[in-house]
C-alpha cells in the first residue's frame, strides 16, 4: 500500500476543515469555493473529492469516527452524560453532520456504515444512563439534533447550551409525573 505524501494528507484535511467551516456559515458546499477558501488548487480538491457528495461523505465519516471513539470510552453514567453533551455540541458546531445524522436519505456507501457504528455507540452510551423508561437511539438523536438546531440558530453560548442540555437530561432521567 502506498503511503500518501504528508502534504497530500495535510491538504486533504485542509479541504475538509474549510468545507466544514464554509458549510457552517453558508449551508452550501461547492468544490471550487472550498478550494479557493482553502488556498489549494482545483486539482487538489477534485483529486480528493470528485463530487460534492464525496466531500460531504468525507466530512461525515470523519465526524462519525470521532463520535464513535468518544462513545467507546463511556463506561459510567457521568461519562455517558458527558458524551451526550459532547454530541450535542458537535451537532451545534457541525450542521452538516447534524443533517446527515438525522437524514438517512443523505447517506450512501461508507457513510451508512459509519452512521450505523455511531448509532450503536450512542445506544451503548444510553444504556449507562438510568431513565424511567427506555429511550430509543433514534429518539435521542432527533432530540439532540432539534436542540442543536435551536442553539445554533439562536447563536447560544456554550453556557446556554450546557444549561439547556441539563434541562433536557433532567427531564429524561426524572420519573414521569402522573396527572392529578
Amino acid at each position: 500500500m502506498v503511503t500518501p505524501r504528508r502534504d497530500a494528507v495535510r491538504n486533504r484535511q485542509l479541504v475538509l476543515d474549510t468545507a466544514r467551516r464554509l458549510y457552517a456559515t453558508d449551508h452550501k458546499l461547492g468544490l471550487d469555493e472550498v478550494g479557493k477558501a482553502a488556498g489549494v488548487g482545483a486539482g487538489t480538491v477534485y483529486r480528493n473529492f470528485p463530487t460534492v457528495a464525496d466531500l460531504a461523505e468525507g466530512l461525515a465519516v470523519h465526524s462519525f469516527t470521532v463520535l464513535e471513539k468518544l462513545a467507546l470510552e463511556v463506561s459510567s453514567e457521568p461519562q455517558a452524560t458527558a458524551f451526550l453533551e459532547r454530541l450535542l455540541l458537535q451537532l451545534v458546531d457541525d450542521p452538516l453532520f447534524a443533517e446527515i445524522l438525522i437524514s438517512p436519505a443523505l447517506l450512501h456507501g461508507t457513510t451508512i456504515d459509519s452512521r450505523d457504528s455511531a448509532a450503536l455507540a450512542i445506544s451503548r452510551a444510553l444504556e449507562s444512563i438510568e431513565t424511567p423508561s427506555p429511550i430509543a437511539t433514534a429518539d435521542i438523536i432527533r432530540l439532540l439534533s432539534s436542540l442543536a438546531y435551536g442553539l445554533r440558530t439562536s447563536q447560544a453560548t456554550s453556557l446556554q447550551a450546557h444549561t439547556d442540555f441539563v434541562i433536557v437530561l433532567t427531564g429524561l432521567t426524572s420519573p414521569a409525573i402522573a396527572p392529578t
